[in-house]
């Protein structure tokens, strides 16, 4: 589904490209939680989900993005996200596996702790960026995720939607570069129990 573009992605790459260090160093665990038919191990790191049907930060089909969060709990309360604003009944919850990564990114754009004036945290958090994708339109969240994206980033450190003081990191893997990183930990227990489709 191809939507319009949010009229604030020229702003967003104009005020990223004025700061002096727009992206931080980080390095650490980062957790996934994932339905069991795409927890094979070539498939959980790689950002095809949300490239075919979009997320906050990413519009569908503009570019691969893995959703991850700095806590399992996290990560297990944001896969649920759907469920929660759809409304489905828990019989419809299906089973998944949460899986640990070790990271290092030279170039995240860190949103948990900018202090800059153009761009309202709290602002981009409350968006109901379901509602304007359905309205055929990128959501202001996912013009900011593409602004980064497009100005060198490999991902964002962004505040969770569903837990309070809780962070995501959500990363581009098509950007990351040599010094760069993401390892999957337990590779060969997922490979050996969960079979390739």
């Amino acid at each position: 589904m191809k939507l319009a573009p949010n009229a604030k992605y020229n702003f967003f790459v104009a005020e990223i490209a004025k700061l002096k260090r727009p992206f931080v160093k980080w390095r650490g665990l980062l957790f996934r939680a994932s339905p069991l038919q795409f927890a094979q191990a070539t498939r959980l790191m790689d950002g095809i989900g949300s490239y075919r049907w979009g997320g906050r930060w990413c519009a569908p089909g503009v570019f691969p993005a893995v959703n991850t969060s700095t806590d399992p709990a996290i990560a297990l309360a944001e896969s649920g996200a759907s469920f929660a604003y759809y409304n489905w009944a828990a019989g419809d919850v299906r089973p998944k596996i949460i899986v640990a990564a070790s990271a290092k990114f030279s170039r995240i754009a860190d949103l948990t702790s900018i202090g800059a004036s153009w761009v309202n945290v709290k602002e981009l958090m409350r968006e109901d960026w379901h509602k304007s994708n359905a309205a055929r339109y990128e959501s202001l969240t996912q013009a900011f995720g593409r602004a980064a994206h497009d100005c060198g980033a490999e991902g964002l450190l962004v505040p969770s939607a569903r837990i309070p003081s809780g962070v995501n990191l959500v990363y581009f893997p098509e950007t990351l570069d040599k010094e760069s990183e993401v390892k999957l930990m337990g590779r060969q227990e997922v490979e050996r129990w969960i079979r390739k489709r």
